[in-house]
């Protein structure tokens, strides 16, 4: 014991570096999580980005993305209208509360928001899926209305 505390006593004092990671270290490691479906910790994860670089709209959408999958629509959709309110916003926000405005079977919301996306992005990523689910919007609000 006596021989650790002095060769303790004669070493130099060691340099503390700091280790504070980015935000894309934690939205990287909240993407891993994301394919895991671990959606708890990616959630977590995404939000320690969040932090660290704030008003990151790539990191806000995904986690919107992942409220979404754990069905919290109201808090993604709160996300998604911030970035809506933006002067620049990505167009899947649209996409993104058509989604939400489905899973709380707000049917007419959620046809603004899917038409609004699919008038956006002829040919964006989710443009058919926005399709699909407006024809299923239609379906559902005919058996709902009866025929004209």
């Amino acid at each position: 014991m006596a021989d650790k505390l002095a060769l303790h006593k004669h070493t130099r004092p060691g340099k503390v570096l700091s280790f504070e990671q980015k935000g894309e270290f934690f939205y990287r490691r909240g993407l891993d999580r994301l394919d895991q479906n671990k959606l708890a910790d990616a959630l977590c994860n995404y939000r320690l980005a969040g932090e660290r670089d704030p008003g990151n709209e790539e990191i806000l959408l995904a986690m919107a993305e992942v409220l979404t999958e754990m069905e919290r629509f109201d808090e993604s959709n709160r996300i998604l209208f911030a970035l809506v309110r933006r002067a620049e916003h990505d167009p899947e926000c649209y996409f993104g509360m058509g989604c939400n405005f489905m899973g709380l079977n707000d049917l007419t919301h959620a046809k603004d928001a899917l038409e609004r996306y699919a008038e956006l992005e002829p040919e964006g990523t989710f443009t058919y899926d926005a399709y699909d689910m407006l024809d299923a919007i239609d379906e559902a609000e005919y058996y709902r209305m009866g025929p004209p």
